[in-house]
């Protein structure tokens, strides 16, 4: 059956799960008041998606009797598979107040709301038609979506300017994986261009490749910390702990402190 992304399947999908993350935060944002039954909603959301992901291998194996592994699971190729190891670890770790984790939880929610909104509505893997593959990898989607946005609003980090520090640490980071898969699957005779969308766009017909993406989303982030900061008093602030945002008065005191 001949699929195409925005067919009447594909648009039922995206309304039914998008409504139903909705409702799903919500509940748990005014039901989990207390920090063990945040943690265990992170846990069980983080597991889903890579449980979701890797079941092509059992479903296989149970229906044809074997099984392929596929390159984006024996591998980190793409963004959002990146964060969605990236979740396995924030939902196991116990030391969830460190600023490792917090930076982790900063670039994943980042990048697993805008890489899986991506991967949502413009499903490259549903042009082969509506198999088994196409259906897992929009539930191993919508479950990430789920889990990065509560990164957010189980308070595991807080959206500030600071925030492009680890975002663009993670940018970083991210490419190296990309770069040594590239690697790998070039040297291996692999087909390689579409690792990290290092020599294919995210989108096709687009110029959304990562040296595209890298700037543009840093900027986004920034902007989106810089907003984040009039819901903080003016005195607590990232930006003032920034000297170029100091005001000093000439003899170099601050200016705020010579106001009566």
């Amino acid at each position: 059956m001949p699929t195409q992304p925005f067919d009447t399947f594909h648009l039922s999908y995206l309304i039914t799960s998008l409504i139903l993350s909705a409702v799903i935060l919500v509940l748990a944002k005014l039901l989990l008041k207390k920090q063990r039954a945040k943690n265990i909603f992170l846990l069980v959301f983080g597991i889903l998606p890579f449980a979701i992901h890797i079941s092509l291998l059992w479903g296989e194996f149970f229906i044809y009797g074997r099984a392929i592994a596929y390159d984006n699971i024996l591998f980190a190729i793409y963004p959002c598979n990146v964060v969605m190891f990236m979740v396995l670890y924030l939902g196991g770790s116990r030391r969830k107040n460190t600023y490792f984790f917090q930076g982790s939880a900063c670039f994943a929610f980042y990048v697993g709301i805008v890489g899986n909104l991506a991967g949502l509505f413009y499903p490259t893997y549903y042009y082969d038609g509506l198999t088994f593959e196409a259906v897992k990898s929009l539930l191993s989607h919508s479950t990430l979506f789920i889990c990065c946005w509560w990164l957010l609003l189980g308070g595991y980090f807080k959206i500030r300017l600071t925030n492009i520090i680890p975002y663009a640490l993670g940018c970083v980071g991210g490419l190296i994986i990309g770069l040594l898969n590239f690697s790998i699957f070039k040297i291996s005779g692999a087909p390689y261009l579409h690792i990290m969308y290092i020599g294919t766009p995210a989108i096709p017909n687009t110029p959304l490749t990562i040296w595209v993406i890298m700037p543009l989303s840093c900027l986004f982030v920034a902007l989106i910390g810089y907003l984040g900061e009039f819901a903080y008093p003016k005195e607590l602030r990232s930006y003032h702990k920034f000297r170029i945002f100091d005001q000093k008065n000439p003899d170099g005191s601050n200016i705020e402190e010579n106001k009566v």
